[in-house]
Order: C-alpha cells, then structure tokens, then sequence
C-alpha cells in the first residue's frame, strides 16, 4: 500500500498500491465486518498517492504506473479521475507535466478548482480543473 485517504465526509476510501488503486464505500461498516471493493480505477496498473477533492467527487492519483492495455495514458504522472459514483469511476483528463523529473506530490485547493503537483527537483505546477474534461496549466512556481 502507497497512499490512502477518506472522503466525502468519511464515506469513501482510496487506497493506492501495487494492484492500483480501489475505492471503497465505506458508510456504515461495523466492526469486523468484511467489505467488499466498490471499484478499481481501469486501466491504472499503479499509483503511488491518492487525493480527493474538498467536495470528494474527484480523485487524483500521482507517479501513475500504466497497463500496457492502456498505452495513450503514458506520458503523465498525475491522473484526475470522477468518482462521483464510486461503483464506476472514468478518467475525465490527464494532469500533464513533470516529465523530466519524478512527481512528489499533489493537492487540491480548499474550493476544488485548482490542483498543485510538485517536482521532485522543486517545481510546481499550478492547474485550473474547473473544467475536468480540459484542465488548464496556470503557472509553474
């Protein structure tokens, strides 16, 4: 296991690790009780960070590792998905940048709007996600 974080109030979880990354419903579980996956993001064979937005309807996953079933997604490291139902998670757009050095971190800003991906060698990008489908790279720092 990479990366897990709750969300939307405590109802989901997401976990990343070697097998992916699986997301979980987890409103009222009792103690002991087993739970099944509610999903796997498709196509992600890796992730080493999981994210989600303020509102909980979208999830980022950083340092992607791809299936070779899913070649057209290789040249990102950090991949906004919308799981505003956990059972069927797509990938509306992929976070471009960092190619030349290894993605350290991601964050949503407090309203959602924007995400912020760190380099390991210090820079940051800065993307508008207003429109999932068309995020837009603001600056880097």
């Amino acid at each position: 296991m990479s990366s897990l974080v709750f969300g939307r109030n405590g109802e989901a979880l997401a976990v990343s690790g070697i097998d992916g990354v699986a997301l979980w419903d987890i409103r009222g579980v009792r103690e002991r009780e087993t739970l099944e996956r509610r999903a796997t993001l498709p196509g992600l064979a890796q992730a080493g960070g999981v994210l989600l937005s303020p509102d909980g309807l979208q999830l980022a996953t950083t340092r992607d590792t791809r299936r070779e079933t899913a070649p057209d997604v290789n040249d990102h490291q950090t991949t906004l998905w919308d799981v505003s139902d956990l059972t069927r998670p797509t990938r509306p757009a992929p976070i471009r940048g960092h190619f030349s050095a290894t993605l350290f971190d991601a964050a949503f800003s407090p309203d959602g709007h924007t995400i912020a991906t760190a380099g390991v060698h210090g820079d940051i990008v800065l993307v508008d996600i207003t429109d999932p489908a068309n995020p837009k790279e603001l600056t880097v720092l």
